[in-house]
């Protein structure tokens, strides 16, 4: 795509706000449906097996990362996903960035991945993520700089370093 086409307009990130919950668990078990459907549950059971796995995600980004922003990312105002990053340490994290499946592969991710850069930039902080290694994304952020920087299992730690200034 080219680069003119991922700096989309009418893409922001607003507050998360409680009654955002419901299309946060629809947005978790669409992102994951694939990988779960795989699994051969019955329905109620998929269900209740997303739902546990939801309230996990939950606690878990809650207790590792008590500072971070919530965001839910808007397409033209209609959310389309979440963001959530956290700026508290020595690098700005991304730790969740999800699109519903109908709305990836349209510059929206590009769009906040480079706004991201600017702000850590004017920071002069470098940016991390972990990626599971057999996410797609792995392109989109190779091709925006990030780069390999340590292997948790699963996951590919990626860093992106801002340029130097003179």
């Amino acid at each position: 795509m080219p680069e003119a086409q991922e700096r989309r307009e009418g893409i922001s990130v607003r507050p998360w706000k409680e009654t955002d919950d419901a299309f946060l668990f629809d947005l978790f078990a669409r992102v994951r449906m694939e990988e779960f459907s795989a699994l051969g549950l019955a329905p109620a059971q998929l269900e209740a097996l997303l739902q546990m796995q939801y309230a996990a995600q939950c606690r878990s980004y809650a207790a590792a990362f008590p500072n971070a922003r919530r965001g839910i990312i808007c397409d033209q105002g209609a959310s389309v996903g979440q963001m959530i990053t956290d700026d508290t340490g020595d690098a700005l994290l991304l730790v969740d960035m999800s699109l519903l499946p109908a709305c990836r592969n349209r510059g929206i991710g590009s769009t906040l991945l480079r706004r991201l850069q600017t702000e850590a930039g004017l920071q002069r902080r470098p940016i991390r993520l972990h990626v599971n290694k057999s996410n797609p994304a792995q392109h989109l952020y190779r091709r925006l700089g990030f780069l390999p920087a340590g292997d948790a299992g699963p996951y590919q730690m990626m860093e992106w370093q801002p340029p130097e200034l003179p």
